[in-house]
């Protein structure tokens, strides 16, 4: 009696790259758990030509394992939600996101680690990762993928657009330095949710800064950003009109991250969110001006 779960279920249609991800993911169980029945539970080598034979069987059942994994990584590259409704696969595609150890996998590194020891050039070396693996069979096909979307001339421009941070202070806040550094890189590469995002967090990590030093931070329940806005104007730390612009970043962030404006579908445009980041560079160079 076949007691394995169904690939389709009534009323769930799969489509392809769940249909060759849950396949994967079930032969590499099986592999998984022919590799440890033959190192674990077969007769022991008596004679050299067994062990030979014994050693070959497992290097070919974990090289399996290894291409296997890696193609399923592969295909997570470019998918976002993956509907999976076998309970033993989802553990085992949870278990390789998670990097846990697969016996027959880790028996394949050991086995390539051994022999690359002796190999000085990269290009001779044996794939023992998945970046190894991805450059070895898929390099040219991802670079032609890449640089389909990628626009070079586009990612240097809008770093070079934005510019720095202009202060007549030193920014102490190693943070602070990361976080506007992330909020170019992000828009450089047209991810404009995560930019505006940034700006929110960015605001409100250099105003609590800020208020902070001066000893007179107060954590609020709900928006710590708008009680910071408010209290650095009460305490001089931010002017009337730095207060309204920091505002009107809060405030834009909030209308593009929320619910009813996702919902009611965000026109997050290139020009909207340079207004939004040069509004916090507005902010910040106040405060540290």
């Amino acid at each position: 009696m076949n007691c394995s779960p169904p690939t389709v279920l009534k009323g769930f249609n799969m489509s392809g790259v769940e249909q060759s991800i849950l396949e994967k993911a079930r032969r590499l169980k099986k592999l998984e758990r022919d590799f440890r029945e033959h190192t674990y539970e077969s007769k022991k080598p008596q004679s050299g030509a067994e062990l030979e034979e014994f050693f070959n069987k497992a290097v070919t059942i974990s090289e399996e394992a290894f291409r296997l994994r890696n193609e399923i990584q592969l295909e997570y590259h470019d998918t976002a939600v993956l509907q999976i409704i076998d309970p033993e696969v989802k553990a085992l595609l949870n278990k390789i996101k998670e990097d846990d150890i697969f016996y027959s996998i880790d028996f394949y590194k050991r086995f390539i680690d051994f022999l690359n020891k002796d190999i000085e050039s990269p290009l001779d070396r044996y794939s023992a990762s998945l970046e190894d693996y991805m450059l070895d069979l898929r390099f040219d096909e991802l670079f032609s993928e890449f640089h389909s979307w990628f626009d070079i001339v586009g990612y240097y421009s809008a770093k070079a657009k934005i510019g720095p941070i202009i202060s007549t202070s030193e920014i102490k806040n190693d943070r602070i330095r990361a976080y506007f550094d992330e909020i170019k890189e992000t828009c450089a590469f047209g991810q404009y949710r995560s930019s505006v995002a940034l700006c929110r967090a960015l605001l409100e990590m250099a105003l609590f800064d800020k208020l902070n030093r001066k000893g007179v931070i107060e954590i609020a329940k709900e928006d710590n950003l708008s009680k910071f806005i408010t209290q650095s104007k009460r305490f001089r730390i931010l002017s009337s009109t730095m207060a309204d612009l920091a505002h009107e970043v809060r405030e834009s962030a909030n209308n593009i991250l929320h619910l009813k404006e996702l919902e009611a579908g965000s026109d997050l445009t290139e020009k909207r969110t340079f207004r939004i980041i040069f509004q916090t560079v507005r902010v910040l160079e106040y405060l540290y001006g």
